[in-house]
């Protein structure tokens, strides 16, 4: 079989590789997991050294090619350009991916179903390495181990925090996905592949980058690096020694959330990367709440796929809240701005309206 081949991994045909998925995923009633292996082109072994990213959650935007080809350019391009006298960076991608969706907080605004087809534009600007589709919420653990209201993992109070029904459920459920992916390159793809990371990146499906992120030579792998401008857990980098959901105990009782991360870096909060969330709303939404009065027509049929828009005023407000900080709360800020420009932001929104529809 030529090493490009896709092999596709469906009900009663299952190879070694999916059997050992299976295992990783035991006590889960979700229904058939489709997987996709395509086996890199590279030569096995390393290529310098290697960064997994890992774009998880929810289709969402990810079906918009112009999310994609930002993605590409700005992400996985960004990462690997060489810095001189540096060791070259090889990096893979892999897509774990629910093609159901309840939409943020519970809004019912992202498309909420998705088919696999659908991901065959990003697949072809992309290249992932492996398809992994997941359900969309895994039933939340008990928890009898944690000591005390203190002790529970931060998804337990999701739903009294947010006064919305279903955030705790939620929120475990993007937190396990996060290590369900980790775990299954480490346990299944590496061995598989014979390949070994140096690094993994985690990335969400409907972020967009305003800029390249910095070449892998310019991280610190002793620390986990994340963004300074959004949520932590919209994107972070960290070594193969502390494969981890952010925040640490995120999934975890906070006396065990070092478990998969033994190191306990310190956590550097960077100015460098800058992921803006691209969310998919019709027009009447935009023209209500957001002022654009003027949008480039749909056709008929795909009026209900709406505008893509980012989601800038969450991205200025949190730059506009840092300037000239050099820590976030107990984190490190590297590289701090001393003012914030809207402008690029803006500039990339409106190119991003007139982005064009995804395949019906």
């Amino acid at each position: 079989m030529d090493r490009a081949t896709p092999t596709l991994l469906v009900a009663g045909v299952f190879t070694m590789v999916c059997l050992q998925f299976e295992t990783i995923h035991a006590g889960t009633k979700t229904g058939l997991y489709w997987a996709e292996q395509v086996v890199s082109g590279q030569e096995n072994g390393f290529v310098g050294s290697r960064v997994a990213v890992l774009i998880i959650g929810s289709a969402r935007t990810l079906v918009w090619p112009a999310v994609c080809q930002n993605i590409k350019a700005n992400l996985v391009d960004g990462l690997r350009q060489h810095r001189k006298g540096s060791v070259q960076w090889h990096v893979d991608v892999f897509f774990f991916i629910a093609l159901t969706d309840a939409g943020p907080k519970g809004l019912n605004v992202s498309g909420q179903r998705h088919g696999i087809d659908e991901l065959s534009r990003c697949k072809e600007i992309l290249k992932p390495v492996h398809i992994e589709l997941m359900p969309e919420t895994y039933p939340m653990p008990e928890h009898e181990g944690c000591l005390s209201e203190q002790d529970m993992p931060n998804y337990w109070n999701q739903t009294a925090f947010w006064h919305v029904a279903g955030a705790s459920e939620r929120k475990y459920s993007q937190c396990r996905r996060v290590v369900e992916a980790f775990t299954y390159v480490e346990k299944v793809y590496e061995p598989k592949a014979g390949v070994r990371y140096d690094a993994w990146v985690r990335a969400r499906t409907d972020s967009v980058y305003l800029a390249p992120v910095p070449p892998m030579a310019d991280f610190d792998l002793r620390k986990l690096t994340s963004t300074s401008l959004a949520n932590s857990e919209h994107w972070h980098l960290v070594s193969r020694d502390c494969k981890t959901a952010l925040p640490f105990n995120c999934i975890k009782c906070v006396h065990s959330q070092f478990d998969d991360c033994p190191s306990r870096p310190e956590i550097v909060r960077s100015f460098s990367v800058q992921p803006v969330v691209a969310r998919e709303y019709d027009a009447a939404y935009l023209r209500k709440t957001q002022g654009f009065a003027r949008l480039a027509a749909r056709p008929e049929p795909q009026e209900k796929q709406g505008y893509l828009f980012l989601e800038c005023r969450r991205f200025n407000q949190a730059c506009a809240r840092q300037v000239n900080k050099t820590t976030l709360g107990k984190q490190l800020a590297d590289g701090s701005w001393h003012s914030c420009d809207p402008s690029p932001c803006r500039k990339m929104q409106l190119e991003f309206l007139e982005a064009p529809l995804p395949r019906s």
